[in-house]
């Protein structure tokens, strides 16, 4: 029994490993194309369905982007400036003319429409930003030094419906209105409640194209470097020496405190907030792609890689023997067990390895302190 929970402990070692370059290349893969900033910038955009409004909320001051700011900037390139304000008459942002404001960024959300966009808002910024946006476009364009409750309702009132249709957001405006009780902070907190809600169903869209994504770069990263947990799980059966490294490993893994390569100078996947700026990001990233391709190294060629593989050998005899089937299979069957395997996530095969080590752990028999017999 012990040898086959050996196995399992090393079998989840593996996939912690590989799910961490998964996890790693996913990660990078989503800010080099930031679709989280594209993401939320279609929320906003589908939430704040009138474009003068739309405008208004980016220009409001509120939403500064310290990089750009840092740099001496006045406005992100997400504010309207007087070089590229519209024609009369024309709704749209700058950058969105020549083709429908809403399709721009619902079909084209590239690197450059969302350079400067930030890639989280919590609620209160956001209630705090369209309070701004309302009044400012009330004020033709000019910040308000003060305001109180009834100065929101005023502008709230002088928004026009969209295209002959009532405004969502003017809707939602005077629905938190109704629900203030004359403070402007319970009006804040409503709005920022309902963007909240939002923002729930955004989350769960991006895990949606995360797991998929996911799932397309373990499958490429398992086919390449060919990890078939078939052929693993019958090496650790055999080899001895294989299989108490790799459990050495995984105990040393999952020992808190641990000098690990697993834990080794990176900052844990869940620890880097998403209002992380993009470079600390990248770099937490890296870290944990680097750690991973170490331990993955350790595996050696008797696990994974094509060199020492049955499949490979049996197919370049020729002509090919019976048993090539069967080895077909066999691959097959491994590679997709790895595939499902990693899909679940580093976190859950984290949670894993400390279950499967607490397991071990007490079908171990206590040593005798005087080694004499009873």
């Amino acid at each position: 029994m012990g040898v086959y929970i050996d196995i399992a402990l090393s079998l989840v070692f593996v996939y912690l490993v590989l799910s961490l370059v998964v996890s790693a290349v996913n990660e990078l893969i989503s800010m080099w194309i930031r679709k989280r900033p594209a993401m939320l910038a279609k929320s906003i955009l589908s939430l704040i369905d009138d474009p003068g409004l739309w405008r208004s909320f980016y220009d409001s001051g509120v939403l500064v982007n310290p990089r750009l700011a840092s740099q001496g900037a006045a406005q992100s390139r997400w504010t309207s400036s007087e070089e590229a304000s519209p024609g009369p008459g024309a709704d749209a942002p700058a950058f969105g003319r020549g083709l429908d404001w809403k399709w721009k960024w619902y079909l084209f959300p590239t690197r450059s429409t969302t350079e400067g966009h930030p890639s989280f808002i919590d609620g209160t910024t956001f209630a705090r930003a369209l309070t701004m946006g309302v009044l400012k476009q009330a004020a033709g364009g000019k910040l308000p030094g003060s305001y109180v409750l009834d100065d929101v309702r005023k502008a709230v009132g002088k928004l026009d419906p969209v295209s002959g249709r009532g405004s969502q957001i003017r809707e939602v405006l005077i629905s938190a209105l109704s629900n203030a009780e004359g403070e402007l902070r319970l009006f804040e907190k409503e709005v920022g409640a309902w963007y909240d809600r939002a923002q729930d169903r955004l989350t769960g869209e991006y895990t949606r194209w995360a797991k998929i994504v996911t799932l397309i770069i373990g499958a490429a990263l398992v086919c390449l470097i060919n990890v078939d947990t078939v052929r693993i799980a019958r090496e650790l059966r055999l080899d001895t020496d294989t299989r108490e490294k790799l459990v050495a490993s995984a105990l040393d893994a999952a020992r808190p405190g641990s000098d690990s390569p697993v834990s080794e100078n990176c900052e844990p996947l869940t620890a880097v907030p998403a209002a992380t700026p993009d470079e600390q990001r990248i770099e937490a990233e890296k870290c944990q792609l680097l750690r991973a391709q170490r331990l993955i190294a350790t595996l050696g060629p008797d696990l994974i890689g094509w060199q020492n593989d049955d499949l490979r050998r049996t197919a370049l005899r020729w002509p090919l023997p019976a048993e090539v089937v069967g080895h077909a299979f066999n691959k097959l069957l491994g590679l997709l067990i790895t595939i499902c395997a990693i899909s679940l996530g580093a976190p859950f095969w984290f949670d894993m390895l400390s279950k499967v080590v607490n397991i071990r752990a007490a079908g171990l028999k206590p040593e005798s302190s005087s080694g004499a017999k009873p």
